[in-house]
C-alpha cells in the first residue's frame, strides 16, 4: 500500500494563476484532492507547483490548520527528482483534474513504476519511484470512476456534477435513486456552501422525523397527512448528511452511528404516534397491541443488528452489515428471493409508501405492515446469524 502522494500543479494556459485554489462542490480543487488521497490511505503528501504559485497554495492550506481530513503535506519545487525522506513508490497525481475515491484507492494499491489507464487513455494516475522517472503504460483500471478536467472555470460545472453524481451509492434503492437522490442532492448542493456539519444535519432531519411522529398522534386526517409528509421529507433528509460528509471528507464513525440510531429511533417513534394517532381517533383497542408489536419488534431487531455492528463488523452504519445474500454466489433458492426484495425494503419505499396511505386516510395499515415486515426481517436475520455462528465454529475448529 502506497502511503506518499505528489500531487503536481501545472501551468494552465488560460487558467487563472490561482486555479488550485478554486472552490468545486465546497472544497478548493487542492484540498478535494489532498482529502481524497489521505481518506484512500496516504498519509503524507508532496506538492509540487511553480514559484508564482506557491505563496498562494501555502498560506490556502496553511489557513485550514490542523485539519484531520489533510496528510501531511509539504511543498517541492517544480523539477525535484528525489522526494526528500521519502521511500519507496509514490502515487503522483495530476492536480488539475479530479479523480474518482475508486481510482485513487485502486491506485494507491498498485504496484510501482505504472501509469494508470482506463479503455486504453492514461488517467493522470502514475506510480513511480523518482519524480523523473516515467511510468510504464498499461495497468487498466477495474473500477468504474471518472478523471475530469477541473482546473479552468468553464470545467468547474462539469467536474462539480461527476463529483455530486458520485455521491450515489450502488445499495440505493430504485426509489432513493429516482426520487429521494435528486432531492437530497439538490439540497446538499446548497448546504455544502455553509460550514455545516454533517451531525447538525443528522439531528436537523431527526427532529422532522420527530414532528412527524408527533403530529400523527393527534389523529385527524390533516395531521395525520402531514405528519406523512414529514416522515417522507425525513426520509428524504436522511441522504443529506451524508452526501454532506462524503463530499467534504468529513465522515466519522460517531457521524454513522448518530445517524444510524437518529434513523432507527425515528422509525419506532413514527410507528407509536400513527398507532395513538388511530387509537384516538377510532378507539381500537387491538389497534394499540398491533403497534406495541410493532415497535417491540422493531427494537428487537435492531438491538441485534447493533450488536453485530459493533462485534463482527466494527461499523456504525447498517450498511455495514454483509448478508448472504449480497454474495455474488447467491443466486439460487431463499438467498437469490431475499434479493430480489430487497430494494422493496429500504427505506426510500417505505417513507414513500407510509406517506401515500398516511394521505389516503388508511394509516390504520401502518402498524400493521409494519409488524409484518419486522417479524420477516426478524427471522431473516436469526437465521442470518445461525449461519454466521456455524461458520464461525467451522473456523474455530479448523
Amino acid at each position: 500500500m502506497i502511503t506518499h502522494a505528489c500531487i503536481t500543479l501545472p501551468d494552465i494556459q488560460g487558467a487563472p494563476e490561482s486555479w488550485p485554489l478554486q472552490k468545486i462542490a465546497g472544497l478548493s480543487l487542492i484540498e478535494r484532492n489532498l482529502m481524497a488521497v489521505k481518506a484512500q490511505g496516504a498519509l503524507q503528501a508532496s506538492i509540487v507547483c511553480p514559484s508564482s504559485m506557491r505563496e498562494a497554495v501555502a498560506g490556502h492550506l496553511t489557513r485550514l490548520g490542523d485539519d484531520r481530513r489533510l496528510p501531511a503535506w509539504r511543498l517541492e519545487d517544480e523539477g525535484v527528482d528525489e522526494l526528500e525522506g521519502v521511500q519507496g513508490p509514490v502515487l503522483r497525481v495530476l492536480g488539475s483534474r479530479l479523480y474518482h475515491n475508486a481510482w485513487i484507492k485502486e491506485a494507491l494499491g498498485g504496484g510501482a513504476r505504472v501509469s494508470w489507464q482506463k479503455r486504453g487513455q492514461p488517467v493522470g494516475l502514475d506510480v513511480v519511484e523518482r519524480m523523473s522517472q516515467k511510468a510504464e503504460a498499461g495497468r487498466e483500471l477495474e473500477s468504474d470512476g471518472f478523471a475530469v478536467e477541473a482546473a479552468l472555470p468553464k470545467q468547474h460545472k462539469a467536474a462539480a456534477r461527476e463529483v455530486w453524481r458520485s455521491l450515489i451509492k450502488t445499495s440505493d434503492g430504485w426509489f432513493s435513486v429516482h426520487l429521494n437522490r435528486p432531492i437530497s442532492l439538490s439540497f446538499s448542493k446548497i448546504v455544502s456552501r455553509a460550514p455545516i456539519h454533517p451531525n447538525w444535519i443528522t439531528l436537523f432531519t431527526f427532529l422532522v422525523g420527530a414532528a412527524s411522529a408527533v403530529l400523527s398522534a393527534f389523529g385527524t386526517w390533516i395531521w395525520v397527512a402531514i405528519g406523512g409528509v414529514l416522515y417522507q421529507l425525513a426520509s428524504i433528509l436522511d441522504g443529506v448528511d451524508g452526501e454532506i460528509a462524503r463530499v467534504k471528507y468529513l465522515g466519522s464513525k460517531s457521524g454513522q452511528w448518530m445517524d444510524t440510531i437518529c434513523d432507527d429511533t425515528t422509525n419506532a417513534i413514527y410507528i407509536a404516534g400513527v398507532t395513538i394517532g388511530v387509537w384516538r381517533s377510532t378507539g381500537w383497542q387491538w389497534i394499540v397491541w398491533i403497534g406495541a408489536i410493532a415497535v417491540a419488534l422493531d427494537v428487537l431487531v435492531v438491538s441485534l443488528l447493533y450488536y453485530q455492528l459493533v462485534v463482527r463488523f466494527k461499523s456504525g452504519t447498517l450498511l455495514g452489515v454483509e448478508w448472504d445474500f449480497q454474495k455474488a454466489g447467491s443466486k439460487t433458492g431463499l438467498p437469490a428471493l431475499v434479493a430480489r426484495l430487497e430494494p422493496f425494503m429500504k427505506r426510500d419505499l417505505y417513507g414513500l409508501l407510509f406517506m401515500l396511505i398516511a394521505i389516503g386516510g388508511v394509516v390504520w395499515i401502518v402498524p400493521i405492515l409494519s409488524a409484518v415486515a419486522l417479524v420477516g426481517t426478524l427471522a431473516a436475520f436469526l437465521g442470518q446469524m445461525a449461519k454466521w455462528r456455524a461458520r464461525d465454529r467451522a473456523e474455530a475448529g479448523s
